[in-house]
């Protein structure tokens, strides 16, 4: 799975897969993802700080800026990563502060439910890893009682 495809799939759970009537309830989140290459590092003498530089970082946050609550908005590079993957919908050519005109997209929803995946214990878990979160918890676990 492309990095990308695991950034929309996290950014829609985080979301909620279903608007039930609680929906309005949620906290109005918005999201903006691009892809592209970016440097990271750890800086800082007295008080550590991790962050991440680069162009597709700043588009990624111009994407966030220009979405609506409850939307993943993504760019055109991220959309050519995703496409096969997710129904996305053209918001048409938008003029991105820094960037100039880009075509950008929401993300409406995943063409294909998700596979489940298996995890070192042998369990099933979704792509996003939640029973990898298990599987960790029983490591500290099994650690605890050692």
């Amino acid at each position: 799975m492309p990095p990308s495809a695991f950034a929309l799939e996290l950014g829609g759970d985080a979301l909620g897969r279903d608007r039930s009537p609680t929906w309005s309830d949620r906290p109005r989140v918005r999201f903006g993802i691009d892809s592209g290459p970016m440097l990271a590092g750890v800086v800082g003498r007295r008080k550590f700080q991790y962050d991440l530089w680069g162009d597709a970082v700043n588009c990624a946050s111009r994407m966030e800026l220009h979405s609506e609550p409850g939307r993943l908005h993504i760019s055109s590079d991220t959309w050519k990563h995703v496409r096969h993957a997710f129904a996305c919908t053209s918001r048409g050519r938008i003029a991105i502060e820094g960037m100039g005109e880009m075509e950008t997209f929401f993300v409406d929803q995943a063409l294909a439910p998700r596979a489940p995946m298996a995890t070192r214990s042998g369990r099933a878990a979704n792509s996003l890893g939640d029973g990898a979160e298990t599987q960790g918890q029983s490591d500290i676990d099994s650690r605890r009682s050692s």
